[in-house]
């Protein structure tokens, strides 16, 4: 009898041990899956939120010193975390253009508000009149049925410039207005059996958005003695001295009297994206959609002595952040550089609809692990003020140029990511090799 019970034991043990072996392969073989090229989400709903502009260095999951972003870091430990991921231009008309079409903004053409033809003539820059072959992202998805609707803060999202193709829906508040997640959760609760797309944009950062009760300075140093207020009417005077003197008479307590403002709009803006994913928790439709935060640029406070944006392509520009929630995979850190121009075609892989042939200039960040590091190109052409174009290499050197004066700056980004000391006069060849590709692109 002692024999048999010992038999026993020993296939329960067996068993015990077989299943565990199996559940443990099973788990690892899902995991390989989840990052490999059969990682789908079909009948996934995608919700595109774009927040302009949006600093990665104030953001505390991206290593800034003060905790005022919990839902979003929350956001983050849901999601894919991107921490190199760039833009294809320094201020939002074609960076969003680039953002909802997969092409770099030479190639849509959507560079100004104003389009100069040939014959010298002016007329509003529309995404149909210029590359008509080109086609959205919301576009795109209703052709599979999807349905859509697009809420924005107005501004350079205007409809007139072609950011209401493909959309069924077209919502616009007055001008930098911030995002108005309130009527798009209401357009999800009357679409949410359908398979849909809805984008939101604000301007909820921006140096042109005020809130209606106006700020309470929770974040200024209170020693503060300087000439600025922090107004909305101060931000635009200084923006465009900066922009045609290319530098301002600012001092390092004025920088960061307007950093205390623009933190005190995303600890606001934190706040009400919070609400909006509880919501959609409650709505029982958080666990099952595809959701990314991102932004179309970042935003200058006097790193290279001007503020805003558009007027340069130095890093506090156009590195943005990106935080990309897929239902199964959580809390995944990717340090690899990758750009806007991605997430169109990242997203049509992800629900299936990536066709072989696709010609974007973006490319699927799946699968996971054959993920390389990528060149990342950007351009800006703001209002005809500048005229500049940069590379940054797999290898983290970038250029940044000139295109009117030819004047050109060298940075290595692994010793010098803020980009304080140009090498473009102590490493002629790297620059000269760095520039010929530049012009090839």
């Amino acid at each position: 009898m002692i024999i048999n019970m010992k038999k026993h034991f020993l296939r329960l043990l067996f068993l015990t041990l077989f299943l565990i072996f199996t559940i443990y392969f099973i788990s690892k073989t899902q995991n390989k899956n989840e990052f490999g090229s059969n990682l789908t989400c079909i009948k996934c709903n995608i919700i595109l939120i774009s927040i302009d502009p949006f600093r990665t260095a104030n953001i505390h999951i991206y290593g800034y010193n003060k905790a005022i972003t919990p839902n979003i870091d929350g956001f983050a430990k849901d999601s894919l975390f991107f921490t190199h991921t760039y833009s294809p231009s320094s201020w939002t008309l074609p960076a969003e253009m680039s953002l909802l079409t997969g092409k770099y903004p030479f190639k849509h053409k959507v560079l100004n508000k104003i389009t100069i033809t040939e014959n010298q003539s002016e007329e509003v820059t529309n995404l149909k009149k210029l590359s008509p072959e080109i086609k959205t992202l919301a576009e795109l998805l209703k052709d599979k049925g999807y349905k859509s609707a697009i809420f924005t803060g107005g501004a350079a999202l205007d409809r007139q410039f072609g950011f209401d193709e493909g959309f069924e829906e077209y919502h616009s508040g007055k001008d930098f207005s911030g995002a108005d997640f309130n009527r798009a959760f209401e357009w999800l609760r009357k679409n949410k059996v359908n398979n849909y797309f809805l984008f939101i944009q604000g301007f909820d950062l921006h140096g042109q958005f005020e809130p209606d009760e106006g700020f309470d300075f929770r974040f200024k140093n209170p020693k503060y003695s300087g000439k600025l207020t922090g107004s909305k009417e101060e931000q635009k005077l200084l923006r465009e001295d900066a922009l045609y003197s290319k530098k301002l008479d600012l001092t390092s307590d004025d920088a960061e009297l307007l950093k205390s403002i623009y933190d005190e709009k995303l600890n606001n803006f934190d706040k009400k994206f919070g609400e909006f994913i509880s919501n959609l928790k409650d709505l029982g439709i958080y666990n099952s959609s595809i959701i990314i935060l991102t932004s179309s640029h970042g935003e200058e406070f006097y790193e290279h002595q001007r503020i805003d944006h558009g007027h340069s392509l130095y890093q506090e520009l156009i590195r943005v952040p990106l935080i990309l929630k897929i239902p199964g995979l959580k809390n995944i850190k990717i340090e690899q550089q990758i750009s806007l121009i991605d997430i169109v075609p990242t997203l049509l892989d992800l629900t299936g609809l990536l066709g072989k042939n696709s010609s974007f200039d973006g490319k699927s960040i799946f699968p996971l692990k054959e993920l390389k590091e990528r060149q990342i190109f950007s351009e800006t052409d703001y209002r005809y003020a500048v005229s500049l174009r940069s590379m940054i290499t797999t290898d983290q050197w970038k250029i940044i140029k000139n295109i009117e004066n030819g004047e050109k700056q060298l940075f290595n980004l692994k010793i010098d990511p803020n980009e304080n000391f140009d090498l473009a006069e102590k490493n002629t060849k790297k620059l000269n090799e760095l520039s010929e590709f530049l012009d090839k692109i």
